[in-house]
């Protein structure tokens, strides 16, 4: 009989009584659902128009709907500082879910990561308008 190394090790179909996933403890009753649908805010669910780009750019809050400030708040503090402060957290709280937060937190950090990414191998960014059809003249650019 020939000696066989291999991860995993258990081949059973059913696992034993008592013999749960290891991960099992960790797992809250009060977890996170990141799915569903919600009624949302047309106001701040719309792009923003020049007017509030300009307060966003200036950082003139005062000048935003409360919703959209709270949320450029909460996202500037992600992305200087890291960590949104207990004020930007508690302000955007009155108006989102815990939910949309970590959408908005996920966002904001997948944002960070491609300007890095973006930044540290001097991929310029487009000029113009991105589009699906620009990755293949990019493609034929590279290969030509």
């Amino acid at each position: 009989m020939r000696d066989q190394s291999e991860l995993g090790g258990d081949h059973h179909l059913v696992t034993p009584s008592g013999d749960g996933p290891p991960y099992q403890l960790l797992v809250d009753e009060r977890a996170v659902d990141l799915g569903g649908v919600d009624e949302v805010d047309t106001e701040v669910q719309c792009p923003p128009d020049d007017t509030e780009i300009k307060a966003i750019e200036e950082a003139l809050y005062d000048e935003l709907p409360a919703e959209r400030a709270a949320l450029v708040r909460y996202v500037t503090d992600c992305m200087v500082d890291h960590k949104a402060s207990e004020e930007a957290y508690w302000g955007l709280r009155a108006y989102y879910s815990q939910n949309e937060i970590a959408e908005a937190t996920h966002l904001a950090g997948h944002s960070a990561m491609t300007a890095m990414y973006l930044a540290s191998l001097d991929i310029p960014l487009d000029e113009g308008i991105a589009s699906w059809g620009r990755l293949t003249e990019v493609q034929d650019a590279v290969e030509g």
